[in-house]
Formats: C-alpha cells, sequence, structure tokens
C-alpha cells in the first residue's frame, strides 16, 4: 500500500522532513494499519533525526507516539477492529516505520484504545512519557506509599508523568522547575512541594522540601553533570532512576550509600522484540486512569500541522515550550 508522508532521506544536523509517497510494508497477521491523527515529539526522535543510530533505514518516516483510527488488522488480531481510536509507542526506530506519515503499520501489542475523554492530539503525548514514568517507578524502584520523591524537572515530558504517577500512588512529592509559570503547573498536576531551581541551589533541596536525611526516591531527567549531584539528594538506601546515563560518573558516592541506581530505556521490546505485550498492559493502566481523571496531559499550547514538522523540531531543539510539542495529521498530507 502507499500512503504520503514526512519522510527523512538522511540523518545528521542538517537533516529535514520533506514530503514523499512510501511504501508501506505489507501487514502481517498480528499487526495493524492505523491512519494517523496525530504524533509528538520525544527527545529520542529528535536524536535520532540528529543521527543516533536508532532509527530506521532511509528513506523513511519518523517518530514513535501515535494516536489514530485502525483502517486494517491481520488476520490474527484479535483485540482490535476497523474503526477503533488507538494510541501507544510503536515506531520510527530501526526495522519500524514512523509516525510521521497517514498510515503506519503497528504491531498490535504496542498499542490500546485511546482514552475516551482525550482528543488524538492529548493522547499522542502520552505513551512513551508515560511507560518511562511507570517503569522507573512502579517495575524498577517498586514506589511505595508515604515515600519522598524528587522529580528533577516536573514539567518535562517524563517528569510532569512521573509527579502525577507517584501523587496516584501515594508519594510525596517534590518537584524542580525554571520557573514561576511552570511552578503553578506542577503544583496543578498535584505536586505538594515546588522548588524554582533558578532559586535554590540543588544541595539545599532536601532543607527545601523537608526532608530529613534525604529522599526516598530522585528521579532525573537531566542527566550529565547533573547525575552527579543528586547523589547527596538521597538517603542511605536510597533509588536513582535516571532517563540519561550515557556518559562516564564517578559511582563512589553511590556505593558509600548503598543507593540503587536505575536506567530507564522504553524503547527495549521495540529494539529486542521482546516483552512488548507489557508496554499495551500499561498503556490499559494509562488509558483508564486517564478516563478516571487521576492522569492528565500537558501539551504545548502551539500544535504543528505534519508539514510543519521541520518547524516543530526546531522549538523542540530550542526548548522553548511547555508540555509536549504534538503534530498533528487532522487534514492528512495531500
Amino acid at each position: 500500500m502507499k500512503t504520503t508522508a514526512m519522510i527523512v532521506n538522511e540523518y545528521g544536523e542538517n537533516a529535514k522532513f520533506t514530503k514523499s509517497e512510501i511504501e508501506l510494508p505489507e501487514l502481517n497477521e498480528n499487526q495493524v494499519l492505523v491512519e494517523v491523527n496525530a504524533t509528538s515529539i520525544n527527545a529520542v526522535d529528535n536524536k535520532i533525526l540528529r543521527g543516533v543510530p536508532l532509527g530506521p533505514e532511509l528513506p523513511a518516516p519518523l517518530h514513535g507516539d501515535v494516536s489514530g483510527v485502525i483502517v486494517e488488522v491481520g488476520s490474527m488480531v484479535k483485540s482490535f477492529k476497523a474503526g477503533d481510536q488507538v494510541f501507544g509507542i510503536a515506531g520510527g526506530l530501526v526495522g519500524y516505520n514512523g509516525a510521521s506519515s497517514n498510515h503506519m503499520v503497528v504491531n498490535e501489542e504496542l498499542i490500546y484504545h485511546k482514552p475516551k475523554t482525550l482528543s488524538f492530539n492529548e493522547s499522542a503525548a502520552l505513551p512513551l512519557v508515560f511507560i518511562t514514568a511507570y517503569e522507573g517507578l512502579v517495575e524498577k524502584a517498586k514506589i511505595e506509599k508515604g515515600q519522598n520523591i524528587l522529580v528533577i524537572g516536573g514539567t518535562g515530558g517524563v517528569g510532569h508523568q512521573v509527579v502525577q504517577l507517584a501523587k496516584l500512588l501515594g508519594a510525596r512529592v517534590t518537584a524542580s522547575v525554571s520557573s514561576d509559570a511552570k511552578a503553578e503547573i506542577v503544583k496543578s498536576l498535584g505536586a505538594d512541594v515546588v522548588i524554582n531551581r533558578k532559586e535554590v541551589e540543588l544541595q539545599d533541596y532536601t532543607k527545601e522540601a523537608g526532608v530529613e536525611g534525604g529522599f526516598d526516591i530522585v528521579f532525573d531527567t537531566v542527566g550529565g553533570e547533573h547525575l552527579d549531584k543528586v547523589w547527596d539528594l538521597v538517603r542511605a538506601n536510597g533509588q536513582v532512576i535516571t532517563t540519561t546515563s550515557m556518559e562516564k560518573h564517578d559511582l563512589t558516592p553511590v556505593h558509600m550509600k548503598g543507593i540503587s541506581l536505575h536506567v530507564v530505556f522504553m524503547l527495549l521490546p521495540m529494539l529486542t522484540g521482546q516483552d512488548q505485550k507489557r508496554h499495551q498492559e500499561i498503556l490499559k493502566f494509562l488509558s483508564k486512569n486517564v478516563e478516571n481523571g487521576n492522569i492528565k496531559s500537558l501539551i504545548n499550547e502551539k500544535v504543528f500541522n505534519l508539514e510543519e514538522i521541520n518547524a516543530a523540531h526546531e522549538i523542540f531543539e530550542k526548548g522553548d515550550y511547555i508540555g509536549k510539542v504534538v503534530i498533528e495529521n487532522s487534514n492528512k498530507l495531500k
């Protein structure tokens, strides 16, 4: 089947999306064909565009997060039918076509029914960041009710989901932000204590939050030198979760305090082909809690059309936005 897509012909600093007609792979028995209504930009999407070697063979559409409507199902698909509205993180990696396209072929285990209370745009902002938050807090750190957790970057893509999920699970949440406007947003998401990082030094976060001895869990979404500084904020035998650890770090403080360090790389089921059903179960949990009002989707006020995808990546790289950068395809590429 042919469809129209915004594709990339080369990776690198000067890479751009261009409109083109492409041939989609044939559905296998466990796949579905989705008409794409929206996608969003995650850090990994931008890194792949700029040359991190995780992307599909080019030329190809990119982007993993997707929301849309199923138009065809494989012969062994039982959970979905044509016409179902779905969402998930399902492509844009080596071996997978991406969501910057009118249509996308996806494995049925990587998607779930879209929350009825959210638009396609809002739904497309959730899968990668919520699954990352869930894997870190629930599967790795095994968060417990009453624990003190610090979220570094409380209004970031992953951060704002960590805040909400931690509150849902009964934790006391402290979140760091970079402005008063972001402070108000993270308060509305349930944070108990909000710290403006421009006004309070990192080493004073425990005092500011009234946490004696250190936080039980620190969820870091920044990495780099910042990660080396969070060891002092964790109690003895506490836990640090990070989504960014591809640098050299001195783990001496980790050893001396008995800290458990968890690295979350939620793309592994797609890259390895293993345990994809687990992501669908997390999406099911997410959809239920969105519909119950426990989890909200935070998207940037400017929503781009798919033909504006290059401009969307420019805004993403500048960092001049709040919430997820969403790209809609409601009018479909011509």
